[in-house]
């Protein structure tokens, strides 16, 4: 009865332990939805805490150069990864390397050695394998941009991501915005400390039953 009874105890503490939800957004184009394709009014998405997937396509031969879109960070958040799912041509042929671009606020510019210092980053789009995080070479500014530390903190941005070829380029990124730890609570750092030892008293009540059954 000892042993149910501290395991009861056990669970009910597991279960009151704070937990938290991430989210699974997605952003699609579709044939009644593009993404803006006008620097100075890119279109806002409202991210959220987990991953945020936009899905589109851009070229130059469809009219559809550039998609830009803007998403706030909030405070005690950040992007820490930027994951390309897929980049190719319809049917799955690999297209062409594009381009896409980082920079702060609401408003972004059309990338070009006359915009270059506006970005925090620009890199080149290339078909890599699913699941790469394109977010370090976004960051570094080898390619363009000012650079900026990975991961990016809270603010307003805007991003581009364009195809001056005239094939079609689809693409599917995952923007991941996570939340560093917080910080235990006082009820929570004794609720823990709680679990600890209980999970010693059942273990030495466990013994003590095995030592007697043996006995």
């Amino acid at each position: 009865m000892k042993n149910w009874a501290f395991r009861f105890t056990l669970v009910a503490l597991l279960i009151a332990l704070p937990t938290t939800a991430l989210a699974q957004a997605v952003f699609t184009e579709t044939p009644t939805f593009d993404f803006s394709s006008d620097a100075a009014t890119p279109t806002p998405l409202a991210f959220s805490l987990g991953t945020n997937t936009i899905t589109g396509s851009v070229s130059t031969g469809s009219g559809d150069t550039r998609d830009y879109i803007t998403f706030t960070i909030a405070p005690g958040q950040v992007l820490s990864a930027l994951r390309l799912i897929t980049y190719q041509q319809p049917g799955g042929v690999t297209g062409n390397r594009g381009f896409h671009a980082l920079n702060s606020g609401a408003t972004s510019f059309i990338p070009g050695a006359a915009t270059e210092a506006n970005f925090l980053g620009g890199d080149h789009v290339d078909p890599l394998p699913s699941g790469t995080d394109l977010l370090p070479e976004l960051s570094n500014g080898d390619t363009a941009g000012v650079g900026f530390t990975v991961p990016l903190g809270p603010g307003t941005y805007s991003y581009v991501i364009q195809q001056t070829g005239p094939q079609v380029s689809e693409y599917s990124m995952q923007f991941v915005v996570t939340a560093p730890p917080p910080v235990p609570a006082a009820g929570h750092g004794v609720l823990a400390a709680l679990v600890v030892l209980l999970a010693a008293a059942g273990t030495i009540v466990l013994r003590r039953t095995m030592t007697v059954r043996h006995a």
